[in-house]
């Protein structure tokens, strides 16, 4: 578990919590929140399982080359007081967290979260904070939710250079960034899109194994909105766009297998 501070420290989440790898965690006011492998969501407390749902997440993502791949750091997002999570029908699930806790230990074991259900099934989506939702599909349909406005098919766009197998999706300001991977080509494809979702710019990098983007990193330094991408397996990839052109900084060789990338230090230190 990373504190603040961006240390980290040996944490027991629950009394379950070794029986298979936590792919995602949380924390939320004082409890956490995980999911483990293909697993629901389980909140503790003190150690302490205080819920656990009846959905759960989806084993891995559409793409991968590895068994070992499972959703990590994928497919769930906070904001404020509402969970999202992708489920293993492809919808959302929506859990307010404060109406949640509040409940007494029967209503709460009966609790029935909000679901969104769109015209696809969803792979990756963002949040803005602001309870707007971005939703992107294996085959690169994007799109708001839950009114479905704004939606564009990136797989054909630009002649098929957005890419063909979709997976990462991450918002910041007025700007949402996809990530993507053409099998055909052997690279890797970044695009940036205004908030209305309109393609602004994008850039192919050479992928030298046949990486998926896993997940991404926003971030806005010296006036230039940063990408930190993480790939599948040993590549991490920086970009920046200078509000007219996507350009890779670099693709950095990992000695290690890849998780995703999170903050340690918000906007400082991943």
């Amino acid at each position: 578990l990373v504190s603040s501070n961006g240390q980290s420290n040996l944490t027991q989440v629950h009394e379950k919590d070794n029986s298979t790898y936590i792919v995602k965690l949380l924390s939320y006011k004082e409890y956490l929140l995980s999911f483990q492998a293909n697993g629901p969501l389980i909140i503790s407390k003190n150690k302490c399982t205080v819920f656990t749902s009846k959905q759960t997440i989806r084993p891995h993502p559409a793409y991968y080359n590895s068994s070992n791949n499972y959703n990590w750091n994928r497919n769930v997002k906070l904001a404020g007081d509402r969970l999202y999570f992708i489920d293993t029908s492809l919808q959302l699930v929506c859990f307010d967290l404060k109406k949640l806790l509040a409940a007494d230990s029967g209503n709460m074991a009966g609790f029935t979260p909000e679901t969104i259900i769109g015209k696809f099934g969803f792979e990756e989506f963002c949040s803005d904070g602001q309870g707007n939702l971005t939703v992107l599909s294996k085959d690169g349909l994007l799109a708001r939710v839950p009114e479905d406005t704004n939606s564009i098919d990136l797989s054909k766009q630009h002649s098929g250079k957005l890419g063909t197998q979709f997976g990462a999706i991450e918002t910041l300001a007025e700007y949402v960034v996809v990530g993507a991977y053409c099998h055909e080509t052997k690279q890797r494809a970044y695009t940036v899109l205004s908030e209305t979702l309109k393609p602004m710019a994008f850039v192919n990098t050479t992928a030298a194994k046949p990486y998926i983007v896993q997940n991404m990193l926003l971030f806005v330094k010296q006036n230039l909105l940063h990408i930190l991408s993480c790939t599948e397996y040993y590549e991490a990839d920086l970009l920046v766009y200078n509000g007219n052109k996507v350009h890779l900084v670099q693709t950095m060789a990992i000695s290690s297998y890849l998780c995703g990338v999170v903050w340690l230090k918000k906007d400082e230190e991943a």
